[in-house]
């Protein structure tokens, strides 16, 4: 599967050079996490932003599914936004997304 990223900036260099432009990564905690077998792996989506992000910048995920990039981009403290247009999968991206928040908080799910 394929994961592209986009970016416009007057500084649009990468904040941390990759020597690689592909990975293989171990699904399989987030599939039973978001019972979805084409969720990525947070280590992909951290490969990914690591290289092009910054903390408290804003990231979009125009397929956000059930939130696996957001998830990602909440942890290491950006700004999330997520379109998803499949209901289902919107409702399960906001659960998912209100444990995540709701662990770093410390309050209950």
């Amino acid at each position: 599967e394929f994961a592209m990223v986009l970016r416009k900036s007057s500084n649009s260099a990468l904040t941390q050079p990759q020597v690689t432009s592909f990975m293989i990564a171990d699904g399989s905690a987030e599939r039973k996490l978001y019972d979805n077998p084409f969720a990525k792996p947070m280590a992909v989506w951290k490969f990914i932003l690591e290289a092009i992000g910054r903390e408290g910048q804003l990231i979009l995920d125009p397929y956000a599914g059930q939130g696996s990039c957001l998830r990602t981009v909440i942890n290491m403290r950006m700004v999330p936004t997520g379109i998803e247009i499949d209901p289902a999968h919107y409702n399960k991206g906001m659960l998912n997304l209100t444990r995540v928040i709701n662990d770093i908080n410390g309050t209950k799910n």
